[in-house]
């Protein structure tokens, strides 16, 4: 009896022979099908749920090898070889290189910061301000306190301060429309947004002090973190990281019980979103020069941010 081979290379290597024979991308379940039919391979795919081990075996080394990876997904579990679009043997041609969102962000329960309410008399105001009224180190002096995200995230007696993070190049910004894996509040689903929401962690340091430094370093990991797979040297994208003030709004019960700092990343070039899904829709650019008709599409944190960006770029060309 042949030897049943389960080591990763074997469905790597298995996944890769099956995909160049399609010619086509293909689920793991039909990459699977395709392999048992085969007398080469049948032998040495096993076990009760090959397809799954197949799909988890492609996920890990799309997600290991980035760009450098011999797959990638053309839709969620729909995997496709690189090699054969490179060389155009797609017809038609994948529109989307699909690359899933980054779900240890959802299940990390690393202690995050927040602001205690019942030892302060601290409440913020409804709207932005802007950094000159309300400084980092203000947070300094604030009492702040540390605990796991999902109980900071439920408990009614703090506010919980998130990054919000604005990309920009040039007078253009970054924008999408965040799928359910990235939801946590049901009145924001189907809105568009300009920023990439992180938090803030017990192990960040310096992060209120004067320079900045520890603010920074904690949003360009939140940058970094977003981006895990799109670029290896993703931190060479950012050319500048300013925190611009605080957002807090009061439109839903979820909302009324975070703070947002927000940060406007510079990024040294406008890297392209056209066959780039990161778990997120409809991510483009946009001129900020002019609030557009679909201004109120976006959520309220983003409305405030739009129009902040929108009346700097006015006094700019005043």
């Amino acid at each position: 009896m042949p030897a049943k081979h389960t080591n990763d290379s074997t469905y790597i290597d298995a996944a890769a022979y099956a995909l160049k024979q399609l010619q086509r991308p293909a689920s793991a379940l039909e990459i699977c099908h395709f392999l048992k039919s085969n007398p080469k391979f049948e032998a040495r795919i096993v076990g009760a749920t090959p397809q799954k081990t197949i799909q988890a075996r492609i996920a890990t080394d799309i997600k290991k090898n980035g760009p450098n990876s011999r797959f990638f997904r053309t839709a969620p579990a729909i995997f496709a070889l690189r090699q054969l679009s490179d060389q155009g043997k797609y017809n038609p041609a994948p529109k989307r290189i699909y690359i899933g969102f980054n779900r240890s962000r959802q299940l990390d329960n690393s202690a995050i910061c927040s602001i205690d309410l019942e030892t302060t008399k601290f409440r913020p105001s409804v709207g932005f301000s802007e950094a000159e009224y309300i400084p980092l180190r203000f947070f300094k002096h604030l009492p702040l306190r540390y605990m796991p995200r999902r109980e900071a995230l439920r408990k009614q007696s703090v506010i919980v301060i998130n990054t919000f993070i604005t990309i920009l190049h040039d007078n253009q910004v970054l924008c999408f429309e965040p799928t359910s894996y990235m939801q946590d509040n049901e009145r924001i689903k189907n809105k568009d947004t300009v920023g990439i929401t992180g938090y803030l962690y017990h192990d960040d340091a310096d992060l209120f002090d004067e320079t900045g430094i520890g603010f920074k370093n904690a949003v360009t990991r939140e940058f970094y973190d977003f981006f895990h797979f799109l670029y290896k040297d993703a931190h060479k994208l950012i050319s500048s990281v300013r925190y611009a003030g605080v957002l807090y709004d009061d439109f839903s019960d979820e909302r009324k019980m975070r703070l947002a700092l927000v940060s406007l990343v510079q990024t040294a070039e406008k890297f392209d979103t056209d066959n780039i899904k990161l778990g997120v829709k409809n991510m483009h650019w946009k001129c900020y020069d002019e609030i557009p008709n679909s201004f109120f599409k976006f959520e309220p944190w983003s409305q405030y941010v739009f129009r902040m960006l929108n009346e700097h770029s006015f006094d700019r060309h005043k």
